[in-house]
């Protein structure tokens, strides 16, 4: 996850005084989440990274009529998931998401004893294998909340549902991942 404040920052000085500098930064900084995002509209890695340069080719070739917008963030990801759209109707290739990336959920704010980071690895492996297993719209909703930070609503807007959905969606992901970690920990 980043500073969304520097997001900002760095469009604002993108968008009024075409700074090449916060351009490089920007692409730098959003160039993980946004192709992982992209990967799991079109289900290819190639295909994702050639529209995350589109995506910072438009963005510079229309820097100074690009809304200046308290939330770049969400214009970004928005603007990706168009031309992740315009990509697959042009394709007539629509094919199911897929995700293969989980980063690591489990964060400890203390340095762990060997036994501490044994158990966390194969607690990590076991949500891994929970999350690699739900639907893959359930593991792309789940995995923008939880890892990306977007609110519910946030995500709705950008995949085009309702809120309802994506809570729907997030608790049937919580109970299954729930559910099998406490199952695999038992056994």
């Amino acid at each position: 996850m980043y500073n969304l404040q520097g997001v900002k920052e760095l469009y604002d000085r993108i968008c009024l005084k075409s700074d090449l500098d916060a351009y490089r930064q920007l692409f730098q900084l959003m160039e993980n989440p946004l192709i992982a995002f992209i990967r799991a509209l079109v289900g290819a890695e190639e295909v994702a990274e050639e529209l995350y340069s589109d995506l910072f080719v438009k963005i510079w070739a229309r820097r100074h009529a690009l809304p200046l917008t308290a939330h770049p963030r969400n214009y970004i990801y928005t603007m990706a998931r168009n031309l992740a759209l315009d990509h697959l109707k042009k394709e007539r290739h629509l094919q199911s998401i897929e995700f293969n990336e989980i980063n690591t959920l489990l964060v400890q704010d203390q340095a762990p004893t060997p036994e501490e980071q044994v158990i966390s690895k194969e607690m990590v492996r076991k949500i891994e294998g929970a999350i690699n297993v739900l639907p893959a719209r359930c593991r792309l909703i789940f995995k923008m909340v939880k890892e990306d930070g977007f609110k519910h609503k946030e995500v709705a807007a950008l995949l085009g549902i309702s809120v309802n959905t994506v809570e729907v969606q997030m608790s049937i992901a919580l109970k299954k991942v729930a559910a099998s970690v406490k199952f695999k920990t038992l056994v």
